[in-house]
């Protein structure tokens, strides 16, 4: 809306202001001065003009949802009372300014999906009021400067989907950072874990090229905003390259509600304590993870999503509790026995048991409504379809196989197996999409 900016009134001052409201749409005033400019969703085109430096007093500037585009005008450091900067959602192009490192107020920075390019600018590490930054959806590249991470107030950093490496974390002992927001990038090296960062709540670094394991201590460590109950809510590796076991004490992860370690390099057995309160996803796919499916997960209430294809996983299925499971995918294991348990199981939309050693007597299936409307197209999967008992089979499964498949022709020896997805003949599946 360009309401009253086309009149003769001045925004601000005894003719053009009531209160803190302009006549002048998206323009907040203190006296005769313009404190915020909140034109967000309203179609602007064009670019950011400089001019703006001359609102000295300007705290806010909001333009996020339009289509501006050109460069970030570098003029905007002068602002000294400037706080909060949301640009997201536009087509802003160049780099972030450099000159940005003097605006000493700024707490809020937002600018994502744009089409950033460059480094981000040392010079920010020094704006010790920085409690938010979210520069993802970009092309920005290099590295994350350490003192960014080391930044007193920092709380939230979303830097996904760009082309940064290096490694993640700061040079001194405690990191305040409770989001991290870094998936899709290049990053290296291993992960800052608690107690390094004790306020972590979401640790979202999917596809990146993080290694190390998940150690213990992190799991154990406790957050400060209770004295019995971890923070810590997401925790996102899928794609890297972690090895190690899934950590056997998480009894305090409390608040956990998304573990998702897929293809990893990961081994050992799937922990009974996994399978907290608040879990609703775990995806563990393509590791090397072996043993049974803890009967604990009977106590899981909320879990709606558990993907362990392509294991070597052994033993028969658990009794699921949870009324909310919507995804069961256990395809290539060396599961055995029946599946009957499932029967109940109303909400569940995609069931994946193939390539298993299950009996050959497919469930009775009819109590799940929602049945067959997930959409899967993995070449060596089947999946059940609803109401009828009979298979959907992809292209290349025989049509003589069950659904739940006894023997399968293709399916690789244990002893390949254990070398791994992708080495021994065990071939990857196609990849879940990111649950959050």
């Amino acid at each position: 809306s360009s309401t009253g900016w086309n009149s003769h009134q001045v925004p601000c001052g005894e003719s053009g202001v009531e209160g803190y409201r302009s006549s002048w749409h998206g323009v907040r005033c203190v006296g005769d001065s313009a404190t915020g400019l909140r034109l967000s969703n309203n179609s602007l085109t064009g670019s950011i003009p400089p001019e703006l430096a001359g609102l000295a007093r300007l705290t806010s500037l909001e333009l996020a949802g339009n289509l501006v585009g050109g460069t970030i005008p570098g003029q905007l450091s002068s602002l000294t009372e400037l706080m909060s900067i949301s640009a997201g959602s536009n087509r802003l192009s160049g780099t972030i300014p450099s000159d940005w490192g003097t605006a000493t107020q700024l707490i809020y920075l937002s600018l994502p999906q744009n089409s950033l390019t460059g480094m981000v600018p040392d010079q920010l590490s020094s704006l010790t009021n920085l409690t938010y930054i979210d520069i993802g959806h970009n092309f920005l590249s290099g590295t994350l400067a350490p003192a960014l991470f080391d930044l007193p107030k920092l709380w939230m950093l979303s830097a996904e989907e760009n082309r940064f490496s290096g490694t993640i974390g700061g040079e001194g002992g405690t990191m305040q950072v409770g989001k991290m927001i870094l998936y899709e990038n290049r990053l290296s090296g291993t992960i800052p874990w608690p107690p390094k960062l004790p306020n972590l709540q979401l640790c979202v670094l999917h596809r990146n090229r993080v290694s190390g394991t998940i150690p213990d201590v992190m799991t154990r460590f406790q957050g400060p905003d209770s004295p019995d109950s971890h923070q810590l809510q997401l925790l996102s590796l899928s794609r890297n390259r972690i090895s190690g076991t899934v950590p056997a004490e998480m009894e305090q992860l409390t608040k956990l509600w998304g573990l998702l370690l897929d293809n990893n390099a990961i081994s050992g057995t799937v922990p009974a304590s996994t399978f907290g309160p608040a879990l609703q996803s775990l995806v563990l796919s393509n590791n090397r993870i072996s043993g049974t499916l803890p009967s604990e997960i009977q106590g899981s209430s909320s879990l709606a999503n558990l993907l362990a294809n392509n294991m070597l996983l052994s033993g028969t299925l658990p009794v699921f509790s949870s009324s909310a499971l919507s995804a069961l995918s256990v395809g290539r294991n060396y599961m055995v026995g029946e599946v009957g348990t499932l029967e109940n199981q109303n909400n569940l939309t995609t069931l994946i048991l193939a390539s298993n050693y299950f009996s050959c007597q497919a469930p009775t299936l009819n109590q799940a409504a929602a049945l067959g409307t997930g959409k899967f197209v993995a070449p060596e999967l089947a999946a059940l379809s609803k109401g009828q008992n009979e298979v959907t089979y992809a292209t290349n499964i025989s049509q003589t196989d069950d659904v739940i498949t006894c023997r399968h022709s293709s399916r690789p020896s244990r002893e390949a197996a254990r070398q791994g997805p992708g080495q021994g003949g065990q071939t990857n599946f196609v990849p879940w999409p990111f649950l959050l």
